[in-house]
């Protein structure tokens, strides 16, 4: 039979920091979130997903009711919306950036437009740039 593995805090302990991370409604993101969390570090979970989020956030303080959670439904592709993130930020900055959030919509190559391109490039590359 194998053996269990340890829990990540008897790991490593992220007691006393925070983590900013991207993409946190879901899928990577929200998997990020919890094993932070789990290692006990203090969460700023963002997303444009607002329901999502609150999905995380219940999950996370359910399991860890000690962990200090706190939200931000933004579009990452809006630098002013990342702007007012930092200028409205609960607390101290955060120890550590998870750049999780992007996106790969598909596209015809033939169908590409100027549009499409930059709203990839806003998401994908500005967003991370700004946050951090």
């Amino acid at each position: 039979m194998a053996e269990a593995l340890p829990m990540l805090h008897e790991l490593l302990s992220l007691q006393g920091r925070r983590a900013l991370i991207t993409g946190a409604a879901a899928g990577i993101g929200q998997a990020t979130a919890l094993r932070l969390a789990e290692a006990g570090a203090d969460l700023l979970l963002l997303d444009r997903d607002a329901e999502g989020l609150e999905q995380t956030r219940t999950q996370v303080q359910a399991r860890f009711p000690t962990v200090q959670v706190h939200t931000a439904a933004l579009d990452l592709a809006e630098k002013p919306a990342i702007d007012a993130f930092w200028q409205d930020l609960p607390g101290p900055p955060p120890d550590i950036l998870v750049n999780n959030a992007g996106m790969f919509p598909f596209e015809k190559f033939e169908r590409l437009t100027p549009e499409f391109f930059h709203r990839v490039m806003q998401v994908n590359l500005e967003a991370a740039l700004w946050r951090t």
